[in-house]
């Protein structure tokens, strides 16, 4: 069993060009390991240097930390269109424990394009061997999920009070 924090970001890009004020993002961060998406950080609203690290930003997952590749994508809220990709990190696990070993607990990562966006900056991260946990998926994870599954149930119909 291992762990992931998401601690911070710095020098993002700018993704939200503003007339009044300091260009800006709103950044969030998606997890991946091995592939499959196990969770996502809460925005940090009109940032390039967001802070996360809180138990929303932490993760436990399964896995033999040799084969263990995990995925940071980086993405721009947006409330009115589709959110704007920033760019993502990519690590082996083993590589960032093998820091932590030595004495660097966390781990400074450069902000690699995605296919269809420009970026910046870095992220910094935490990987840990968890000990003591018998959970299977992060928390943020299963509250995602449950947010789906009920997000995507029936949906109820108006009905007209003014007949009562």
């Amino acid at each position: 069993m291992m762990k992931l924090k998401i601690l911070r970001g710095v020098n993002l890009v700018a993704m939200d060009r503003n007339w009044t004020s300091d260009d800006s993002s709103d950044p969030y961060c998606e997890v991946y390991v091995n592939k499959m998406r196990i969770g996502r950080t809460p925005v940090q609203y009109q940032t390039l240097d967001p802070v996360w690290g809180g138990p929303m930003s932490t993760y436990e997952f399964e896995g033999n930390e040799n084969d263990t590749m995990i995925t940071i994508k980086i993405f721009d809220y947006d409330a009115l269109k589709a959110d704007d990709p920033m760019g993502q990190v990519s690590f082996r696990a083993s590589d960032v424990l093998d820091k932590t070993a030595k004495g660097y607990p966390n781990t400074w990562l450069p902000v690699k394009p995605t296919n269809e966006c420009e970026c910046s900056g870095k992220l910094e991260v935490r990987v840990m061997r968890a000990t003591g946990s018998t959970s299977k998926v992060s928390r943020p994870a299963l509250r995602q999920s449950a947010v789906v599954a009920l997000s995507s149930g029936p949906k109820l119909e108006k009905h007209n009070t003014t007949d009562l």
